[in-house]
């Protein structure tokens, strides 16, 4: 099949994957690929050998015409030596590109359908302003805020099932920094300039009725919490503080379990908080961005072992990892209010 075939293929493909909304719609999807009835790989053999033959030819007159006086031969070898290798380098540019496209159209594939497959559904998110006024976690950023992901998902436990929203922050500070450099006579001079510094966080946004009033930071602000609790591990004190507003609650909530719980999670997971306000929600935020992300073994150019993987159930690792977590805290604390 020519790559221009290939191509309309994965147009095909990609347009169906934009109106998919079941994991059935992504295998029809991907079916185009299975009885395309050839190889999905795009063939720039025969460009790229004539592109490999003109980088040759290039690179022999470029070093003809820098290697002797200039000259009207030497500056159209120079000239002509140009061109050609900008030639020799198209062919390349382009399969590299394709083989980009094929790849990408993959990943669209496979990530829609972990995405199903984990029941998420991507939904209208509110805004970071409006979240800003229930969580501490959104109150980051002097410049801008803005909820660049949000979905929501259903996850079902032993003791306590729930719905929960996955969102990634993207908050930018605003800072004036001070610098030297050389002008123009040389003379070193001192000057400043505005930066715009760029951060996510990541984090699972839950229904929770089993405590009030607490924020466990690694980092981030303290939040309007009127006091700090202190809890009976080294560990845990030395990696995360606790902000309440009622040393009884707390001391309910931190039962060993819980502490024990905080402790393993802060190894797979880096800077966390987890905010528990008055508003029947819960708060766990984090800097792991890899969340959504399940591991592709095949793609297009393996159409029916693709198809195969795709039929099957793909596990995000990360996310039930999370999603336990806060089920191992419901499970503890359940009793204590």
């Amino acid at each position: 099949m020519s790559n221009s075939a290939i191509k309309q293929l994965l147009k095909s493909i990609d347009k169906q994957l934009d109106q998919a909304t079941s994991s059935e719609d992504v295998l029809n999807a991907v079916s185009l690929a299975v009885s395309f009835g050839a190889p999905v790989r795009f063939n720039y053999f025969k460009p790229i050998l004539i592109g490999c033959v003109l980088l040759l030819i290039a690179i022999g007159l470029l070093t003809y015409g820098f290697q002797y006086e200039p000259s009207d031969a030497t500056d159209a070898a120079v000239l002509v030596g140009m061109l050609l290798f900008i030639a020799g380098i198209v062919p390349m540019v382009v399969a590299g590109l394709a083989k980009k496209r094929l790849r990408k159209v993959s990943d669209k594939a496979f990530q829609i359908d972990s995405l199903l497959d984990n029941k998420l559904s991507k939904q209208a998110a509110p805004s970071a302003r409006e979240l800003a006024q229930q969580y501490t976690e959104f109150n980051q950023g002097n410049h801008k805020r803005e909820i660049w992901d949000w979905y929501r998902g259903e996850y079902e436990g032993s003791e306590h099932s729930f719905h929960y929203f996955y969102y990634r922050f993207h908050y930018v500070d605003r800072r004036r920094e001070t610098y030297t450099t050389t002008n123009s006579k040389g003379e070193t001079v001192t000057k400043t300039r505005i930066v715009y510094d760029h951060y996510d966080r990541y984090g699972l946004i839950m229904p929770y009725e089993f405590a009030k009033n607490l924020h466990i930071v690694s980092r981030g602000m303290r939040g309007d919490y009127e006091k700090k609790y202190k809890t009976d591990s080294l560990v845990f004190n030395k990696d995360l503080t606790v902000y309440c507003d009622d040393d009884l609650d707390a001391a309910k909530f931190f039962k060993p379990s819980i502490i024990v719980a905080f402790e393993d999670f802060g190894k797979e997971f880096k800077r966390i908080n987890l905010e528990i306000p008055d508003n029947g929600n819960l708060c766990l935020s984090f800097d792991n961005s890899d969340l959504l992300n399940g591991t592709r073994e095949k793609d297009l150019t393996e159409p029916q072992a693709f198809y195969d993987e795709l039929a099957g159930h793909t596990d995000l690792v990360k996310l039930n990892t999370a999603l336990e977590f806060i089920h191992q805290v419901m499970k503890h604390t359940d009793s204590n209010f």
